[in-house]
């Protein structure tokens, strides 16, 4: 009778920590939105990061703290050697 109680008392305790656990880590792992609008855009001949930034920016965001966001997010440390055909992200923060 001792260890059916015993073994009663360990399962309820072992489902509780379960259960506690669960709700924190779901609550860890909780997927937040996205505070960023992301645009993709390929550059063209004569194309300049700043303009097609700025072209699709259009004043709703710093655009040098954009220009160095979009310059993080693609690698891009020339940004005068950018080649036609290559694909940028651009994200820009919602408002």
């Amino acid at each position: 009778m001792r260890i059916k109680k015993g073994l009663y008392c360990l399962a309820m305790a072992a489902g509780a920590a379960v259960v506690i656990g669960g709700n924190i880590w779901g609550s860890m792992t909780e997927v937040k939105p996205d505070p960023y609008i992301t645009y993709k855009r390929v550059i063209y001949q004569g194309d300049t990061l700043w303009d097609v930034v700025g072209n699709t920016n259009q004043g709703r965001e710093d655009l040098q703290e954009l220009l160095y966001r979009v310059q993080m997010d693609n690698g891009i440390t020339d940004p005068g050697r950018l080649q036609p055909g290559t694909e940028i992200k651009i994200r820009i923060k919602k408002h």
